[in-house]
């Protein structure tokens, strides 16, 4: 079922192009086409790509209107299941990376590198556009084949926040820059007669990726065809975090609102979260106890360290609604013009998201005042944010890593409860994981 406002809106846009429409003396004298675009957006963030449509068709580039249609996000993958068998899909959707990996097995999805890599600067990305990108920009949407079939919209990255004022007592300067800094920091923070700890662990597959990966670990081989739940980088990465449990520097935690309470009333020394939810970590800090604290990414591994990255992608489809020999095209340029400068910069202001560029924190200083944390989180995190692989058997290997975080945090051996993840995970890679 669609919005009321989509449907409003719908109803708008279609009155455009009928009147647009009557103009010519023919269909066939019109320029440009319709786009219906399937999301399942809600509050706030749809909101704020209704303004950005609403802006673009007012200019009307190219004679191209953008009609946005919001389906449940219950209710879209089974829609668009049934409208690949019917032959019968919008020109463009916003899905997750799992969904656009499903719909790109069963040959749904168009291909974009033609127009991303297209000479001309009104279409493609130069080399400037490309220089201003963040890098997950062109990798979150790209498939087995090495093709592009998906682009980013606005998107959370994980962070690590500690408590400044705290590590200055123990003679730290910032956050811990390595993981015997880490290991130093963890065990002198912790003391059992205070109440005093150094990080909570939810035992699910946001830890196990954002260890995995700041100790220079891969989810999956860059072709995405072998996990790499069993690597040496893997390893590592949990063997320091059952470390800290084991040493009771460490401690579970079942909820995200659990962990903020924790370093929000200075009882932790350090926390996890997304990075949308800096504004709501900054209230609680606020209330509690008002120390000064920043954030960073764990300490990492010196070459390859990065964190999580978790974004819907845009998506063209084969088959339209409403066929054109240049609705392909027409679908990019709107994909295009939203992630221009300007556009990621409105959405990341009015959503608390990521923008698509480097050059977008100059554009939001201008207009809102950004704390040295926000700025932190677009020069220095953002730029190592990595995608969720674009693999149709996501979900499985979700719960896969979560399960084996819970197992290893619960005593579990390191080694065989990820060969035996990895075991189990790898015929699921390209499985439909979606029911999961």
């Amino acid at each position: 079922m669609m919005s009321r406002i989509s449907i409003t809106r719908r109803a708008l846009y279609l009155g455009i192009l009928c009147a647009l429409l009557a103009a010519c003396a023919s269909p066939a004298g019109l320029r440009g086409q319709v786009i219906i675009a399937w999301h399942s957006l809600s509050g706030a963030k749809e909101q704020a790509l209704l303004n950005l449509v609403d802006e673009w068709n007012s200019a009307n580039p190219d004679g191209i209107t953008v009609v946005p249609e919001r389906h449940p996000e219950s209710q879209i993958h089974q829609n668009v299941l049934e409208g690949i068998r019917q032959k019968a899909l919008p020109t463009l959707m916003l899905v997750s990376p799992m969904q656009a990996a499903i719909y790109q097995q069963n040959g749904a999805l168009t291909p974009l590198d033609t127009y991303i890599n297209d000479p001309s600067l009104a279409v493609g990305w130069g080399q400037g556009d490309r220089a201003d990108l963040y890098p997950f920009v062109l990798s979150a949407g790209r498939a087995s084949s090495g093709q592009i079939v998906g682009i980013p919209f606005g998107g959370i990255a994980r962070v690590m926040l500690y408590n400044r004022d705290w590590l200055r007592t123990l003679n730290f300067d910032g956050a811990p820059a390595n993981w015997e800094q880490l290991s130093g920091a963890c065990g002198a923070a912790t003391d059992r007669a205070r109440g005093t700890l150094c990080l909570g662990i939810d035992a699910n597959s946001v830890a196990f990726e954002q260890w995995l990966y700041a100790n220079g670990g891969r989810v999956t081989t860059n072709d995405l065809s072998v996990l790499q739940l069993s690597t040496p980088a893997a390893m590592q990465a949990m063997n320091r975090l059952a470390e800290l449990v084991r040493t009771s520097q460490a401690y579970r935690v079942t909820t995200r609102q659990q962990s903020r309470d924790d370093f929000a009333t200075a009882r932790v020394l350090l926390m996890t979260d997304w990075s949308n939810n800096l504004a709501d970590d900054a209230a609680a800090i606020k209330q509690h106890a008002e120390f000064g604290w920043g954030v960073s990414l764990l300490p990492g591994d010196a070459q390859n360290g990065a964190t999580n990255f978790s974004a819907p992608l845009w998506v063209v489809t084969r088959t339209a609604l409403q066929p054109h020999p240049n609705r392909d095209k027409a679908a990019w340029l709107f994909i295009r013009w939203l992630t221009d400068p300007a556009q990621t910069a409105r959405w990341a202001a009015q959503t608390g998201e990521l923008p698509a560029r480097l050059s977008a924190a100059s554009l939001l200083t201008a207009t809102q005042s950004l704390s040295a944390n926000q700025l932190a989180v677009l020069k220095t995190i953002a730029p190592q944010a990595r995608p969720e692989p674009l693999v149709s058997g996501l979900n499985c290997l979700h719960n896969a890593m979560a399960g084996g975080v819970r197992q290893i945090l619960d005593g579990q051996p390191v080694t065989s409860t990820l060969l035996l993840i990895q075991a189990s995970g790898q015929p699921q890679l390209t499985q439909d994981c979606s029911s999961q």
